[in-house]
């Protein structure tokens, strides 16, 4: 009777406890977060399609066609030589090639013509020389001698400073045509275009057309300063 009663204490005092645990106020719910303010729709497309890429329209620029989104660029200044008035010319007025049916020279090489030193002008000179034509010389051709009076645009440092050359590139050298080269850009000036060069050692020259391979045509006969054949 005893063991009864002692049971059903505990199951009573149990029943509290659960009870107690079940029953009492339970906490507040946490008030739910506010829910986040939707994004701002995104921006509707355009109802007009993306317009194609046009092809570079081309313009027409000084050396031929231009794409549009070429960079402009300023013309040059005019040219000023003193206030002379430069008359452009095409380049086969200004220079040529030709035999002449005389040649002039100095009276001190005809001195070493006759002494057997040097072979006379017309085995010295090319089948065809190059001729400067007198409608490419503003003041006209010049009185022969007396003294040339010319300037040099570089120092005077000569290649082979060691031989005792110091005048330098584009000084006498360069006047007496010993390096005298295949093509040449003055006096470009004077002619009526300035892409192409003026003659020279060589007479003329075209390109291929793939633009990979130059063929020029020089001179015939041109010399060495030593007689030999310039090839």
């Amino acid at each position: 009777m005893r063991k009864s009663r002692l049971l059903l204490s505990l199951l009573a005092v149990l029943a509290v406890l659960l009870l107690a645990a079940c029953g009492g106020a339970s906490s507040p719910a946490a008030p739910a977060a506010d829910a986040p303010a939707e994004e701002a729709a995104a921006p509707a497309e355009s109802d007009a399609a993306a317009p194609e890429a046009e092809a570079a329209a081309g313009t027409a620029g000084k050396f031929g066609d231009m794409p549009a989104d070429a960079i402009p660029y300023p013309d040059p200044p005019e040219l000023d030589l003193g206030g002379a008035v430069i008359d452009r010319l095409p380049i086969d007025q200004i220079v040529t090639y030709k035999a002449l049916d005389s040649y002039s020279e100095p009276e001190w090489v005809s001195e070493l013509v006759a002494a057997g030193e040097l072979p006379p002008v017309e085995e010295r000179l090319p089948v065809e020389p190059k001729v400067v034509l007198a409608g490419g010389m503003p003041d006209g051709i010049g009185v022969y001698g007396d003294v040339w009076r010319d300037f040099s645009a570089c120092p005077t440092a000569g290649w082979f400073n060691g031989a005792g050359v110091t005048s330098g590139w584009f000084g006498i050298e360069s006047m007496t045509s010993r390096y005298s080269a295949l093509v040449k850009t003055g006096p470009l000036f004077r002619a009526d275009q300035d892409v192409e060069p003026l003659p020279n050692t060589a007479k003329s020259w075209e390109w291929s057309e793939d633009g990979l391979e130059l063929t020029m045509h020089l001179i015939e006969g041109a010399k060495w300063s030593d007689g030999e054949l310039f090839t």
